[in-house]
């Protein structure tokens, strides 16, 4: 049965490829996503995914794509209760489908394809529906549903944050907006942007954080942007520091200071312009800490433009288990560097 579904999806492909060859303008793009989301099944919590992809625009109503790319499944607790799983699950999904347009921007897309996964965990079929809008400057926001079918709890709900560089979907002129953030820049110009952040930890057995960021906005429409960031940050332990007593001629080791944290965070996210000048944002993404150990993260804000070049919000911030589960509230001042 999911071979017949594979072979069915790469006929319809082969088909209307025949048919875009009657097409005088094809139009191809190429680009990345970023793919975080939600597991259906324990043990696995969350997922975070990236792909590159190709998709060739048929007509104004079809496309075809290709894609691949690479998923974690994230944990809970470590398989704590659940001692049949060994390994997390990785692995690296390889498809290929169709998007049915419907008007300018919105479609539904089905893709299906091998997922070639390792340790205890084999290749199998996946498949992959999706509902999205694709606006004219190539971003691509979709809700897909992944089923790697290989084991029941390998399945996922993910937000998909894409962008096609080079060629548009519909159009041969992109169209450009001045957002309510000012003016800052017109909507198909990339801007990147530096910050740095403090916060109070809201768990025990840590005091507050510092970090910087470096990353990149894009404006999508005159009211949303989607954002991508990385940085590092450094999470300070609380408790008094180890120290040596004598006592009775005894020597003793007093304190209870637990270790601090530096976790290197890469996320990406939207940001709504509600009013001129003001903002909320959300991002999602991984966090990797010195040791080698990665957890989800994830950082709502609400934040004010100061300038044409500089801003301020408050956000919180969530590291998962692996790194130590720190819940930040803070202060984050960016600074754009230079927009293209």
């Amino acid at each position: 049965m999911k071979q017949n579904t594979l072979v069915l999806v790469l006929v319809a492909m082969l088909l209307s490829l025949y048919g875009a060859a009657q097409n005088p303008s094809p139009k191809w793009s190429a680009g990345v996503s970023v793919n975080p989301g939600l597991a259906t099944q324990l043990p696995f919590q969350t997922a975070l995914g990236g792909d590159l992809f190709v998709q060739h625009r048929l007509n104004n109503h079809l496309a075809a794509t290709v894609s691949a790319g690479y998923t974690h499944f994230f944990e809970k607790d470590h398989f704590n209760g659940y001692t049949q799983y060994s390994s997390p699950f990785n692995v690296v999904p390889v498809k290929a489908g169709l998007k049915y347009f419907e008007g300018d921007k919105f479609y539904i897309g089905l893709q299906a394809g091998a997922g070639f996964a390792f340790e205890q965990w084999k290749t199998s079929f996946v498949w992959s529906p999706a509902v999205g809008v694709m606006f004219d400057n190539g971003t691509d926001i979709s809700l897909h549903y992944e089923d790697f079918t290989g084991s029941r709890v390998t399945k996922q709900i993910a937000l998909n944050l894409a962008w096609a560089f080079g060629l548009h979907p519909k159009h041969n002129t992109v169209k450009t907006n001045t957002p309510k953030a000012a003016g800052l820049w017109k909507s198909c110009g990339w801007l990147i942007d530096a910050g740095i952040n403090s916060g109070i930890s809201l768990n025990p057995g840590t005091q507050f954080a510092l970090g910087i960021t470096a990353g990149v906005e894009k404006s999508i429409t005159q009211q949303l942007s989607f954002t991508a960031h990385t940085g590092f940050t450094h999470v300070f332990a609380s408790g008094e520091p180890y120290h040596i007593e004598i006592v009775d001629g005894h020597y003793f080791m007093r304190g209870d200071r637990r270790s601090d944290h530096n976790i290197i965070p890469v996320k990406a996210g939207l940001k709504f312009y509600p009013a001129t000048n003001w903002f909320v944002a959300a991002e999602a993404g991984i966090g990797i800490d010195i040791n080698g150990n990665s957890a989800a993260t994830w950082s709502p804000s609400i934040g004010h433009t100061l300038s044409k070049s500089s801003e301020i919000a408050a956000r919180y911030e969530r590291f998962g288990d692996n790194i130590g589960g720190r819940d930040m509230v803070g202060i984050q001042f960016n600074y754009r560097l230079v927009k293209w």
